[in-house]
C-alpha cells in the first residue's frame, strides 16, 4: 500500500514537471514562432518577409526551441528569454538593412550554437 501512495506521488510530480516544462516554452512570448508574414509592420519584418532572411528566420526558431528545451531548470530558460528579447530588440534596430539584419542573424545562432554558414 505504501509503495502505491509514493508511486502515485511520484507520477503526479513528473506530470507537474512536465505540465511546468510545456506551459514555460508555449508561454514564451520571446520569439517562440517566425515571423507572420502576413502581418508584418516594421521595416525589420518587412525585410526577413520579402524572403530574403526567411530561412535564417526559421532556423533561428528552431534553434531558440531546441535551447529552450535543453535549458532544464527555469532560471536557465528566463535568462534565455531575456537574451532574446534583447537580441530581438537589437535586431529591430536595424531596419531594413540586409547586412546588419543578417549579421544579427548569424551572431544570435553561434550564441545559440548553431554557427554552421553552410546548411
Amino acid at each position: 500500500m505504501h509503495y502505491q501512495r509514493l508511486r502515485a506521488r511520484t507520477l503526479m510530480s513528473m506530470k507537474q514537471v512536465i505540465l511546468a516544462t510545456v506551459a514555460v516554452i508555449a508561454s514564451s512570448g520571446a520569439y517562440a514562432q517566425s515571423l507572420n508574414c502576413h502581418q508584418f509592420r516594421s521595416p525589420t519584418e518587412i525585410e526577413v518577409c520579402r524572403g530574403h532572411l526567411t530561412d535564417l528566420d526559421r532556423r533561428l526558431r528552431s534553434a531558440y526551441s531546441l535551447a529552450l528545451l535543453q535549458a532544464g531548470y527555469v532560471g536557465a530558460r528566463l535568462r534565455l528569454e531575456t537574451d532574446q528579447r534583447a537580441w530581438l530588440y537589437g535586431r529591430d534596430r536595424c531596419g531594413a538593412n540586409l547586412g546588419c539584419l543578417g549579421e544579427a542573424y548569424w551572431s544570435r545562432l553561434k550564441d545559440l550554437g548553431d554557427d554552421a554558414k553552410d546548411d
